[in-house]
């Protein structure tokens, strides 16, 4: 795991970066292309990932209709990526 910051270019404040890889990752079967949903509970983030298709498509829509619900795949790379600011 690996915590960092980025610069926000528009403003040069600073934004939080998240970056989860290596063998824990993999063994909660988060594997490069895998999608997975983040939700807003209470003080902190919950990151879910979404198994089939159906799910996948549901997802999609749920992210559609609820501001505090997002979306993402895991990279190519293996890695799965966070940045922004709450």
């Amino acid at each position: 795991m690996n915590w960092t910051h980025i610069i926000k270019t528009t403003t040069g404040e600073f934004i939080p970066e998240l970056i989860i890889n290596g063998k824990d990752i993999i063994k909660a079967e988060f594997t490069p292309g895998a999608a997975f949903k983040i939700e807003q509970y209470r003080d902190g983030l919950v990151i879910t990932l979404s198994a089939n298709e159906a799910e996948i498509e549901r997802l999609l829509l749920e992210v559609d209709t609820h501001p505090h619900t997002g979306a993402d795949w895991i990279r190519d790379n293996g890695e799965l990526y966070l940045a922004g600011t709450g």
